[in-house]
């Protein structure tokens, strides 16, 4: 059955967005924010975190072990990053009520966003054979669990999602927090062959995005369910159709882009 995506390529929106941040300005006044991750995670973004709490940021980064110290207020904001768990908070919530759960399942993620995603179907039966699919298996991070498959008679291994393959295309991530774009980055692959996810993807900050992507990116976290999230895009360079390939509760950032989401934060939470 499909479960996602249009056979017919709708018109996209035309034009252009700039990316506008918010100066870093931390103040005394700034509420604390909390930031729960699964316990033990670690690498580049838990050290951004460290990184821009030790310029003024009132960012709990011991809170990122899944554990709070202290006692947190009522006016303490607390946002999972890629943290599902239960976890009861006196404060305002980011990324709860089951968005992080959802965007960690391309089933449920797919289902969710709909014609938003490129064409995508949970049978292997129901395609066309001789044409070119990703296979993807439901969880799956840095390109594991996914590959490109030319449908024969049966597939040779079961994969949960089985989507249209798009060779000739351009990738971006945008971050957003609410109705707001805080960074853009295009996405480079490592490779040549595009067929090899695991290589990865160099990511190069931009400024300006086509207005697809912003309003696109927006519109996904929201049905997912997600305050925050790095939304991954791309553009069908034959068609021109814009697609949203997944939703991320914990993307990896650097502290120009962690500088940018605690800023919108305190912009709307902070009674300075």
């Amino acid at each position: 059955m499909q479960i996602a995506g249009n056979v017919k390529v709708s018109k996209p929106v035309t034009g252009f967005t700039r990316v506008e941040g918010i100066p870093f300005k931390p103040s005394p006044k700034d509420v604390d924010v909390y930031v729960l991750a699964p316990p033990g995670w670690h690498g580049p973004t838990i050290e951004a975190f460290n990184e821009v709490a030790a310029m003024g940021a009132k960012l709990d980064v011991e809170a990122v072990s899944g554990r709070i110290h202290g006692r947190p207020s009522k006016t303490d904001v607390f946002l999972r990053w890629g943290y599902a768990g239960p976890y009861e908070v006196p404060g305002p919530k980011l990324n709860f009520g089951g968005g992080v759960s959802r965007s960690s399942s391309n089933t449920a993620s797919l289902k969710a966003l709909k014609e938003l995603a490129p064409p995508s179907w949970d049978n292997f039966y129901d395609l066309v054979t001789g044409s070119t699919v990703i296979g993807k298996q439901d969880h799956g991070m840095h390109g594991r669990g996914k590959k490109v498959l030319v449908v024969g008679r049966r597939p040779v291994t079961p994969y949960a999602i089985y989507q249209k393959y798009i060779p000739r295309r351009i990738e971006w991530r945008i971050h957003v927090f609410k109705d707001a774009i805080i960074s853009a980055m295009r996405k480079e692959p490592n490779n040549t062959d595009l067929t090899k996810f695991r290589d990865g993807f160099d990511f190069k900050r931009v400024q300006v995005i086509p207005k697809a992507v912003g309003q696109m990116a927006i519109e996904a976290a929201k049905r997912v369910g997600l305050d925050f999230a790095g939304v991954d895009l791309m553009k069908d360079e034959d068609t021109g159709a814009f697609y949203v390939l997944e939703t991320n509760s914990a993307p990896g950032m650097e502290p120009q882009t962690i500088k940018r989401l605690y800023m919108h934060i305190q912009r709307l939470y902070s009674k300075q």
